[in-house]
């Protein structure tokens, strides 16, 4: 299907059916299909069609942009996130991470402990973070979505790391990484995904404010499963110690209160608990 308009030189055609019959008649043309935007010629000894490398040059600039209209996370909340990860690394000097869900019926944003493993390499003299991986929870309240995450760098620096951004390639939206644990305050690096392009985004966009941590209950890393397992990298055994977090948690945040206290998460499935 030819698309008409009158300030363009070079025509452009869309492919909307493989049965398309070809434009014979034109010179040369764009055609856009499913695989992206062609560059196509009727010469006398050939036909052809190749990837554009730019689109044509009577059409106007375009570029890529994100306007976020999060609902930013309430202080005393981030500040107990911040309490969770330090209380994570000194237990287990490891990484950890938490999820940002949306309450459409209340309307505020909770937190959520999702099933995780964290990594560690266990040196002669001390222990190194290596990684953290989650499961998404497979059943949410009807009223609830995840939008985001948050997880540590522990003492290392804030910043979307190359496991980051593989791990966030086709997960759209909010990321936050909390790094320098030991200092008060620690850095922050916020970024957002969508249709696998990453944008930055400025903390006070979607952070309402920080002052100090807030250490959470020890009940809250009871759920944390310790398992030791032997490893081998360049042909030298480290043992690995693996975190696992059974079943999701929630945190929540409520008329400026801080709760201390993590309760369980209510869970469907048949294989987790029945909380009360």
């Amino acid at each position: 299907m030819k698309f008409v308009n009158p300030d363009l030189i070079t025509p452009i055609y869309v492919k909307a059916r493989n049965d398309m019959p070809w434009p014979e008649e034109e010179q040369a043309f764009y055609l856009l299909a499913r695989d992206g935007l062609f560059f196509c010629r009727n010469s006398r000894f050939f036909q052809s069609c190749v990837p554009a490398r730019k689109g044509p040059g009577e059409l106007a600039n375009q570029e890529a942009f994100l306007e976020i209209q999060y609902p930013k996370i309430p202080q005393p909340l981030l500040e107990l996130a911040v309490g969770f990860f330090e209380q994570v690394k000194q237990r287990h000097g490891s990484e950890a991470a938490l999820l940002l869900t949306w309450n459409y019926r209340v309307k505020q944003v909770r937190l959520l402990i999702p099933r995780q493993r964290c990594t560690v390499y266990q040196g002669y003299y001390s222990t190194y973070p290596a990684g953290v991986h989650y499961e998404m929870p497979a059943e949410l309240p009807e009223d609830a979505f995840i939008f985001g995450d948050i997880h540590s760098h522990v003492d290392g620096p804030a910043y979307a790391s190359v496991t980051d951004k593989d791990d966030e390639h086709h997960r759209p939206g909010l990321h936050i990484v909390v790094g320098r644990i030991a200092e008060e305050p620690p850095d922050f690096h916020i970024e957002a995904t969508v249709d696998g392009m990453r944008f930055e985004v400025d903390p006070d966009h979607v952070l309402e404010g920080y002052s100090r941590r807030t250490a959470v209950s020890e009940k809250c890393l009871d759920p944390v499963e310790i398992v030791d397992l032997a490893a081998s990298q360049n042909d030298r055994d480290k043992d690995v110690t693996v975190y696992t977090v059974k079943y999701p948690v929630k945190v929540e945040y409520r008329s400026g209160k801080k709760n201390q206290e993590i309760p369980s998460h209510k869970s469907r499935s048949k294989n987790g608990p029945d909380p009360s």
